[in-house]
Formats: C-alpha cells, structure tokens, sequence
C-alpha cells in the first residue's frame, strides 16, 4: 500500500540518515496511505504544531487578518455550517476515496450515488437561501473586486513584459492555438449522474496523467503537476446546481473533474505544449480557454485550458 519502513527517532542526535528516512517516507506513501497520514496527522495537535512550526501550515487567524474586510465578512457556500457537515460526513468522503481507488465496483457506485442523494437538497437549500440575500449581488462584485485588485497589476505589468520580451514565442502560442481544430458542436459529459462522471473520471485518471507527462516530456525546461485526488463531489454537486438552474443535479457540463498543469517558463514552451496535444492521433481537443490572447481572468491570471 506503500512504503513501510522503521525509524528509530530515540538516537542523540537524531543522524542525516534518519531525517532523509523520514523524507524518503512522506514522498513514497501511495494515495491511499496519504489520505489515512493525512487524517492521523489532523487528529493529533502535537503534529499540527510541529507543521506550523515547519510553516507548511498558516494559522487560520493570520490567514484571515491578511485579507480585506469585504473578503474576511463573506462565507462561501461549503462553509456553510449545514453544508460543511455534510461534506465531511464520514460516509461521504469515504464513498469518493473508494471511488478513486476502485472504480469499476459497482457496489462503489451505487454507495457513492446514495450519499450523494443526501448531500445534494442539504447544498440546495443552502444555495437558494444565499440567492434571497438582500444585496447579494452588489455583495458579490465587492468580493471580486477585492480579491482581483491586489494581483489585477501585477500580473499586468508582468505580462507586458512577457508580451515584449518573448514576441516570437507569443506569435507562436497565438499560432498554435489558432490551429486546434475542434468539434463544429459543443461536446458535454457523457452521463448527467455526478457520480458516475466521477467514476469515468477515477477511470482514466492514469492514462490522463501519463499522457500529459509524454506531452511534457517532448519540451525541455517544463514543470509537471498532477494532484492525486481528483474534483472534490461537493465542488461538483455545487456546480450543477448554481450551472444548470434549469435542470439543477445535470453533471454533463461539469468540467476538469480530472485535473494536470504543466507550467513553462517561456511562451515558446507554451506553444509547444499546445502543438503537442493537437498532434497526438489518441487525444481529440473538444474545448479551448485562451486566456493568454482571448480572455484573461478578471484577476490579470494568464493560462491556457
């Protein structure tokens, strides 16, 4: 299930040898052995603080004073309390981690397809109790606003100088997209069941990840990031109610439930990239975001998907 091994941590001092055991073990636990040291590490306060004190985690607390008001006073959905309990019910995350790892198990299938008939009105009443807010909408823009405003120049000035500097590499993005040919009509999700999209997804989740690193591999200089979990079930349980208020529970047009990034350091990179998805015989691009030409984010982020 993944890597085992003894570490003896009662030596004085603790040897070189012993902390890179300890390394060793944290980057070879498969996702099942993660997902259960992840869930150890959270119910153990003397962890946590030793995490903190490593700075892989920042206090909730310093978290929030850094963010402006309008962001601090304003409760996304999942955070809702109903909704935050249903989602970290035990037999709802558990439901997607058997998922994950044993898709083709109908009885997984049909387990998953319960908890999410439970989840599913608890996410609705929430969502339609947001939507009677008074003001939700002038709310809202405040909120976007807020969080865009820091990084809107930002990111700006730095593609002014992208867009100046590397010209030939953007010629060659813009070509590269221009030449992607895609279906003459829009494709959607094979099934509208949220949890048999899931199951599609944790399907092809190794032939995605391999794909994506021979593309990678054809371009020197690239970074390859691939999460191990994919979409979390709320996040789609969410989006085919606030996505599809005419026929809420659709899953067909949820998206990227299996998800990779390959990051380039030049926009030649990036071209290439591109080039090597629409050249592979076993891939056919069904929908193109350009949001390095076409439509950057509202917050200035550039990328393509």
């Amino acid at each position: 299930m993944g890597a085992a091994g003894s570490i003896n941590m009662t030596s004085n001092p603790v040897t070189a040898e012993t902390v890179q055991q300890i390394v060793d073990c944290l980057a070879t636990l498969s996702p099942d052995l993660l997902t259960i040291v992840s869930t150890a590490i959270r119910k153990n306060p003397n962890a946590i603080s030793n995490l903190n004190k490593m700075g892989f985690i920042q206090e909730a607390e310093h978290v929030a004073a850094k963010l402006p008001p309008e962001l601090r006073s304003f409760s996304i959905i999942k955070e809702e309390e109903t909704v935050a309990a249903a989602l970290t019910n035990p037999a709802f995350v558990a439901a997607q981690q058997a998922m994950q790892s044993t898709p083709n198990d109908p009885n997984v299938l049909t387990a998953l397809q319960v908890e999410i008939t439970k989840v599913m009105p608890i996410y609705n009443t929430a969502i339609q109790t947001r939507l009677k807010e008074v003001n939700l909408k002038p709310t809202c823009r405040k909120v976007i606003y807020a969080g865009n405003e820091d990084f809107e120049g930002v990111y700006q000035n730095v593609w002014d100088i992208t867009n100046k500097s590397d010209e030939e590499g953007c010629e060659a993005t813009k070509k590269a997209v221009a030449g992607i040919v895609l279906p003459k009509t829009s494709v959607k999700q094979t099934t509208r069941d949220p949890a048999v999209l899931l199951q599609h997804a944790a399907s092809i989740q190794s032939t995605y990840k391999k794909t994506v690193l021979e593309i990678a591999a054809t371009v020197d200089g690239v970074k390859v990031s691939l999460p191990l979990g994919l979409k979390k079930m709320g996040r789609i349980i969410e989006k085919t109610i606030l996505k599809r208020k005419e026929d809420p529970g659709n899953a067909d047009q949820v998206c990227d439930i299996v998800r990779g990034m390959v990051e380039c350091t030049n926009m030649s990179q990036i071209a290439a990239i591109v080039n090597g998805f629409q050249t592979r015989s076993d891939l056919t691009v069904t929908r193109v975001k350009d949001r390095f030409f076409n439509a950057p984010s509202a917050g200035g982020w550039r990328d393509i998907l």
